[in-house]
């Protein structure tokens, strides 16, 4: 009775396995993919896209898409789900897919925020307590992975910063020149809300 149990229980098995374009997620997909094997159950591998995946550099969705490529010749179910919430939106999936175990790694989904000290594991703890979590240890966890956006970066924040002071400055001037005039206050209001 013991074995047809957890015979059973087996087959029941549903593994889940987060991708992204962290260098370390490659291992963690090949982690989960033994897993599953081991349990004889099914395998999925899911992505959450988010809002600021369009601004992701073409070197990370290279990335993903290696480890997409990667997860399915392992025999794993892609999935794709949409939403910024990432810990929501594995909490969801994995209700009504059946999840029973969800293998993420450490550093790829450890996020600091400013005031808190959540984070994605805490999150998918309280949205989803039934499901079992594996984390996969990464001798990188120290410095945990970061998506690049493409683009400027600081230096768009510099060339808007500059934009900004010199606008500033020209209604500064044309306030000071009108105030030498003797044109009122009302008429340098005016003129600085055009600007």
């Amino acid at each position: 009775m013991d074995v047809m149990t957890e015979q059973n229980s087996r087959v029941q098995e549903h593994i889940l396995v987060c991708l992204s374009s962290a260098p370390s997620n490659a291992s963690i997909i090949r982690t989960a993919a033994q897993m599953a094997k081991a349990y004889g159950g099914r395998f999925t591998a899911l992505f959450v896209e988010t809002a600021n995946f369009s601004k992701a550099t073409p070197a990370d969705k290279a990335r993903l898409a290696e480890h997409i490529e990667l997860a399915k010749s392992l025999d794993a179910e892609i999935e794709t789900v949409f939403g910024d919430d990432i810990a929501y939106q594995i909490a969801r999936f994995s209700e009504e897919a059946g999840i029973t175990k969800l293998v993420i790694g450490r550093s790829t989904f450890t996020k600091r925020r400013l005031f808190s000290r959540s984070n994605l594991i805490d999150s998918l703890l309280s949205y989803a307590p039934e499901v079992e979590i594996h984390i996969i240890p990464d001798k990188n966890a120290d410095a945990p992975y970061v998506p690049k956006r493409s683009g400027g970066g600081w230096l768009k924040i510099l060339i808007n910063a500059g934009i900004s002071l010199a606008i500033l400055g020209v209604a500064t001037l044309l306030c000071y020149l009108f105030q030498r005039l003797g044109f009122a206050d009302a008429n340098m209001i005016m003129v600085s809300a055009c600007l």
